[in-house]
């Protein structure tokens, strides 16, 4: 991989060492934008009319354009609000112009004109992402969400978990943890679980909290993506984008530093530079520092995280873009995770001990009767605000450390033939390590301790009363590595089929990836008696906890030393061979229709066997991934009516009794809604109805615990919202709702009807209100005030075991902030109201009480 990356920049300099011969043909524009009281005039748009050359004037209102062919050009420059001023220009080969502008506004009605803008910066019009071509929202038959950079700065939001929080129907459902080949974050969407495994829409999975500091964008693609995106990193419920900053034509940056509750201290800095005077080699480099303490009353997390991006404009055909993230960090208790032992399987392992018992005749029978068979009749609880942990206790030291490390790159050729085509071409490597301890922790029902107690003691067995006093404190050490490398060809075409336009994208993509865990526990006992993998101690729930500060490295590299330790290996290659096309055709100026195909052969070469130096489980599948589309634009360009028909799809592994290899898990997806741009942009927004079914379910089978059967569904059905919208001006709304009916059919009689686990919630809503001061003598101060409402989540639901679930929860935001041409400063109180909740899969995990946090952002 490394000889990859060394001929690739040699190519790069060899290349840019032919661009000054490149600057004797063409020519260059220079200027200077001012108002009208002799002030300069940043972030002032100049464009070159008929081209798709713009640029932004600088700090000192200043602006370029480079390797121009000679050639009449018009240049418009104009800013929201803003009459446009236009100017044509004659360029000569291997000469410079001076083109200066003066626009009829003073520097103080540009600057309150560039603070209202930032309404229009919360919406982004187009993606060269979602469908892997250049398509205005309301041309793409998709729903997709976006999160500008001007949001999450105004929000002083540190992640992509915070930013993520502006979409409708997404809720993070499990905290990253660092761990290798599943450690990052998961969320809910449409009833699925998805996570952020897309960056620049290439591999870039992250197993660890993703950080803000390099984002320019998120994308949040609704529904099943197959198509365009394969199964890799996509979910039935959409595919997480993050589009990261790239290097512009002028010098500058920003540095910034935030402090804050627990122990919050975060550097951050930006910085753009031209390595070439016509601007052919551009660099930036995005890099950030932070750490924290835990709220918790032990735990921390330190992380450092560095971006370079480069830029080489060979010609004005040819670009070359070069993308590096590098992010390592060690964290110790930051992540809570907590289980709940669902009755159905202490029954079932309290029955193989007391098997082993000699009892009276008929007294194990009555016995195992008389156990608790749901969660409420075994723990006398049944959701997380009853269970009563310490919400503020971690239960661990400080030095039970995990750490991670990511090395994500992305190498990109651009070419453009002629007008219509264009070429690109896409490697990319994503690796990701992992190490260290990590704890998990299980509550404990009090009748398993009950009948342990007695069991030893001589006593016949009891159950005693329903309760959850104990709780289990586990570790074990995953160390391994997750590799991904990605070549993809995309051929994207922009041309006429008689009087329509046609655009057109055709795409080649091979996929590898390597994950390599090895696994290490140590034999236990719980409550002193029943062996049991990874059991450290049993500890009190509440109030004084003797052994509390047991657990910490040096007595859980005793326990490992002391039992007996078990180790294993997952190790496991898969190459996938994909090829798509996509089409989007104009029939009239409002009417387009769209429709893709994608053919993927997959490899899996199985599980790796070190004992026996064999692989096992391989398997070789080919799935067929369709979509189509249909939108129609009543207002053109103001307001168009949507609907899709989306697949993707899950491999799947091993056969049934009979020897009937299982085929791939499909999903199929039909949505409809509208899209809004109204008002000058007052007023944007989507709403949609979707309906998603999954089939071939792979499920136990009844009738042989030994096999599984290929017969099951998912219904998940829902109405979502998402709107933008400016009704006055300075005054910013972003709104969302979402609602999500989702059950099993014909998925085995424990779960028929239910509502799956990881689902999420049902009723979803965001929203945030900020609203810029108008003319005042403190011009560029605004505050906002915001917040998420979550329903109730069930982490566990079957017929069998009860159900358990997280209390629905509403979350309060606010900040202040003051911006100018140089400088920012934000205050941001993150749960107002100190709002005690829980996500979850399967889990409870307590989350961040009442935050306060102070950004101050300088810009050069």
């Amino acid at each position: 991989m490394k000889q990859v990356y060394i001929l690739l920049l040699m190519a790069f300099a060899v290349v840019a060492n032919g661009f000054s011969q490149e600057t004797a043909t063409t020519g260059i524009i220079t200027g200077r934008v001012r108002t009208a009281d002799g002030g300069v005039a940043p972030g002032v748009t100049v464009h070159l009319v008929g081209t798709n050359r713009k640029s932004v004037s600088d700090r000192d209102g200043e602006f370029k354009f480079q390797r121009l062919d000679p050639d009449e050009y018009t240049i418009a420059v104009s800013s929201i609000g803003l009459t446009a001023v236009e100017r044509s220009i004659t360029v000569m080969a291997g000469a410079t112009v001076e083109a200066d502008f003066v626009l009829n506004e003073t520097a103080q009605v540009l600057e309150e004109v560039t603070v209202d803008a930032l309404r229009d910066q919360f919406m982004a019009k187009s993606s060269s992402y979602v469908g892997k071509m250049p398509l205005g929202r309301l041309e793409n038959t998709q729903s997709y969400s976006t999160v500008s950079r001007a949001l999450l700065d105004q929000q002083v939001a540190l992640s992509m978990e915070d930013g993520l929080k502006n979409v409708p129907g997404i809720m993070k459902i499990w905290d990253a943890t660092g761990r290798a080949g599943d450690g990052g974050s998961y969320f809910a969407s449409r009833g699925f679980i998805t996570g952020a495994g897309l960056r620049n829409g290439m591999a870039g999975n992250m197993t660890n909290t993703v950080d803000a500091y390099n984002l320019d964008q998120i994308e949040m693609i609704k529904g099943p993506s197959a198509t365009l995106f394969g199964n890799q990193f996509t979910s039935y419920g959409g595919v997480m984008n993050r589009v990261t900053k790239k290097p512009y034509e002028t010098f500058g940056g920003e540095v910034g530093y935030t402090t804050g509750s627990y122990g919050m201290n975060r550097l951050t800095a930006d910085v753009n530079v031209p390595l070439a005077a016509d601007g052919s080699v551009l660099f930036r480099l995005n890099t950030a520092y932070q750490q924290e303490r835990s709220f918790q009353d032990y735990g921390f997390a330190k992380g450092l995280a560095i971006s370079p991006s480069l830029t080489l404009h060979a010609t004005d055909k040819l670009s070359f873009q070069i993308d590096g993230e590098f992010y390592n960090s060690k964290q110790a208790g930051t992540k809570q995770v907590i289980y709940a032992l669902p009755p159905s399987q202490v029954n079932a392992a309290l029955t193989a001990v007391l098997g082993g018992l000699e009892l009276p005749p008929g007294f194990l029978d009555q016995l195992v009767a008389s156990l608790p068979k749901t969660i409420k009749e075994a723990y006398g609880a049944d959701r997380a605000d009853q269970i009563g942990l310490d919400y503020k206790r971690s239960y661990i030291g400080n030095d039970i450390i995990g750490t991670t490390s990511v090395a994500n790159f992305i190498a990109q050729m651009d070419y453009r033939f002629n007008e219509q085509w264009t070429s690109t071409t896409v490697v990319a490597s994503s690796n990701n390590s992992s190490g260290g301890d990590t704890p998990y922790f299980y509550i404990l029902p009090n009748y398993l301790g009950n009948l342990v107690t007695s069991l030893t003691s001589g006593n016949p067995p009891t159950i005693g009363d329903p309760g959850h006093d104990y709780m289990m404190r586990m570790s074990w050490r995953p160390v391994g590595r997750d590799n991904v490398l990605q070549a993809q060809q995309n051929f994207v075409g922009d041309f006429r089929l008689g009087d329509m336009r046609n655009r057109l994208v055709v795409g080649l993509d091979w996929f590898n990836r390597v994950v390599d865990n090895n696994y290490s526990r140590f034999n236990g006992l719980l409550f002193g008696a029943i062996p049991y993998p990874g059991v450290f101690d049993v500890v009190k729930t509440s109030g004084e906890v003797p052994n509390y500060q047991h657990l910490i490295k040096g007595k859980l590299d005793s326990a490992y030393a002391a039992g007996d330790a078990i180790f294993y290996t997952s190790y496991n290659k898969l190459n996938t061979y994909s090829a798509y096309v996509s089409d989007v055709l104009n029939v009239t100026d409002q009417l387009l229709v769209s429709a893709g195909l994608r053919v993927d052969h997959f490899s899996n070469r199985g599980n790796y066997d070190p004992l026996t130096g064999t692989y096992n489980g391989g398997f070789e599948q080919t799935a067929l991934s369709p979509k189509f589309g249909l939108i129609y634009q009543p207002i053109k360009d103001k307001l168009a009516l949507f609907g899709n028909y989306q697949s993707g799809f899950v491999n799947q592994t091993g056969a049934d009794v009979n020897g009937n290899v299982f085929k791939p898990e499909q999903a199929f997806q039909w949505e409809a809604g509208l899209k809004s741009d109204l008002f000058d942009s007052r007023l944007v927004a989507t709403v949609s109805y979707y309906d998603i079914k999954v089939r071939n379910i792979v499920r136990p089978d009844p009738d042989d615990p030994n096999f599984n059967i290929q017969r099951g569904n998912q219904l998940s059905r829902g109405i979502e919202a998402d709107i933008t919208a400016q009704p006055v001006d300075g005054l910013s709304l972003v709104v969302g709702y979402a609602y999500n009916d989702s059950k099993m059919e014909d998925a085995g009689e424990d779960v028929e009807g239910l509502r799956p686990g990881s689902a999420g919630a049902e009723q979803m809503a965001n929203w945030w209100v900020s609203y810029h001061l108008p003319e005042t003598a403190i011009r560029g101060l605004g505050v906002g005030v915001g917040g998420n409402y979550v329903g109730e989540v069930l982490t566990f639901n079957s017929h069998q075991d009860g159900r358990f679930l997280l209390p629905a929860y509403t979350l309060w935001n606010a900040s202040l902030f003051f911006e100018r041409s140089k400088y920012r400063f934000a205050a941001r109180m993150n749960n107002l109201t100190n709002e005690k909740y829980w996500v979850g899969w399967t889990t409870m995990n307590p989350q961040m009480p009442r935050q306060f946090l102070l950004s101050l952002a300088y810009t050069f």
